[in-house]
């Protein structure tokens, strides 16, 4: 918490000290999901100079809450994150980051370097691109995408002397050999102090949904206002797990048309047929209780919640 509030202020009061780049207007709504509230730091940013971003659209800073500790923020998950890419059609540019070291190999004098790992969608929101090179592909930001790695401006005039050949030169970040794809603009400070940017190479579906340590940004699609985004967020429900019996005639006469609707709706879900057993077939107090559909059914109802709705 601490730390994502640190990274914040630190990335806005890097950019308010860049000469040319007038105030920022920030304001901040909360969208209820689930468990966790979803904060918008609306970043309406009229930036001319030296950040030449491309659309006065809003740009937001995404963040969560639990319910239980009121108006705190904390950082987002990345399963949370990959359903509001999945249901929201209300961002133009969606990207996540998070702050991070490495360990530089230069010649006879290693050296520690404050960096940030991005997702390849991150900068076109932004509205900056590499003015050397260019950014990240979508393949090399994948768990086991190429180790490569943009320079910040002032990094390449110390290593390299301004180069604009450095394209393809490597830099040993952590013991590892990254491939240099482009430079950042001069008066580009994204993230504190980050002295360089590497793939984020994120895998939300090894991550669970309580491990919140991401950051993101992302601008307003076209027509769409603070309002707009707030009731695009509280359609965002948990994911369904549903059982059914197989002799339940009643039940499943309306599966085809709920199916349809789930999926027109893209809503996620999860559905288990149990074959011979009947409506009900869970309750040991009735006579159609099914003990071998009732613990064929447990696994998955108690493995559900805990992949998918973790509490804090």
């Amino acid at each position: 918490m601490t730390s994502l509030l640190r990274d914040l202020r630190q990335s806005v009061r890097v950019l308010l000290r860049r000469p040319g780049v007038p105030l920022l207007m920030i304001l901040t709504l909360a969208v209820g999901i689930g468990a966790n509230t979803a904060i918008f730091n609306m970043v309406n940013a009229l930036v001319l100079r030296p950040l030449p971003f491309h659309d006065p659209a809003p740009l937001v800073a995404l963040h969560e809450t639990p319910r239980s500790r009121g108006s705190e923020w904390d950082p987002i998950s990345a399963p949370n994150l990959r359903d509001w890419r999945r249901g929201l059609d209300v961002f133009a540019g969606l990207g996540a980051f998070g702050g991070t070291n490495y360990n530089l190999g230069l010649e006879g004098r290693p050296e520690w370097v404050e960096a940030a790992r991005v997702e390849s969608s991150l900068f076109p929101p932004i509205g900056v691109s590499p003015i050397v090179g260019r950014g990240f592909t979508a393949d090399e930001d994948r768990p086991d995408g190429a180790p490569v790695v943009l320079l910040s401006h002032a990094l390449w005039q110390r290593l390299f002397l301004g180069d604009r050949g450095v394209v393809g030169r490597t830099l040993r970040l952590d013991g590892e050999v990254h491939e240099i794809v482009g430079v950042m603009p001069e008066r580009f400070g994204f993230h504190e102090s980050a002295k360089l940017w590497t793939p984020l190479g994120l895998d939300p579906d090894g991550r669970a949904r309580d491990d919140r340590f991401l950051n993101a940004l992302a601008r307003l699609a076209p027509g769409v206002d603070a309002a707009g985004a707030q009731a695009a967020l509280e359609k965002i429900r948990a994911p369904l797990l549903l059982h059914f019996a197989e002799l339940d005639e009643r039940v499943n006469a309306g599966w085809p048309a709920y199916e349809k609707a789930l999926q027109d709706a893209g809503k996620e879900y999860t559905a288990h047929v149990y074959a011979g057993a009947n409506h009900g077939f869970h309750n040991d107090t009735t006579p159609r209780y099914d003990e071998a559909a009732a613990k064929l059914a447990w696994s998955p109802t108690v493995e559900f919640p805990a992949r998918h709705l973790k509490a804090d």
